[in-house]
């Protein structure tokens, strides 16, 4: 598989992506599925278009929409120099710099971007937005007036692969127990 690396372009959702978000919409979107907005306090978004479309297009069915918030902190992995290229390209240009011995590839988390971000970097950002989502959750139970079967409490994070693993590694501890 070829993949170019974009985090700072703002590439829309193929067709093929949006009919994929429809369908899982469908299904897992509404009262009583797996994402209810009934109880989502609010729902954090990447502002690249493609996170913001699938977020459109995941609530388009339901009566209830959530309070959406476009979230900088979740954006997507800063590449730097090596925005916009293939793996090919980051590893013929990190070779030419001196930085990748020949016959190995290029891995984000462990060799970083030239100008973007580090694992560190993206780890900080995650850490943040943690921070932002347990402190919500403790505004929201502490709530003076709140019933214990008051809805509303959960947040959803609409974000891309390399964000959301982090996301998982950090909340797991994973990059500590080097699973990734």
């Amino acid at each position: 598989m070829v993949i170019l690396q974009t985090g700072t372009s703002d590439i829309p959702l193929t067709a093929n992506g949006e009919a994929l978000i429809e369908r899982l919409g469908s299904k897992a979107v509404g009262s009583g599925k797996f994402i209810d907005p009934n109880l989502l306090g609010k729902v954090l978004v990447s502002p690249r278009i493609r996170a913001q479309r699938t977020c459109q297009i995941l609530f388009t069915n339901t009566d209830i929409k959530p309070t959406i918030e476009t979230e900088q902190l979740v954006r997507e992995w800063t590449y730097g120099d090596y925005e916009g290229l293939y793996l090919h390209e980051i590893v013929e240009q990190r070779q030419a710099h001196g930085l990748q011995p020949e016959h190995t590839d290029w891995n984000i988390w462990i060799d970083g971007c030239e100008g973007g971000e580090s694992a560190q970097d993206l780890t900080n950002r995650a850490d943040a937005v943690i921070d932002q989502v347990k402190n919500f959750h403790n505004e929201w139970i502490h709530k003076s007036g709140r019933n214990l079967d008051d809805q509303g409490g959960d947040i959803l994070v609409i974000c891309v692969l390399e964000y959301s693993k982090e996301m998982k590694s950090t909340r797991l501890g994973a990059m500590n127990l080097g699973l990734l």
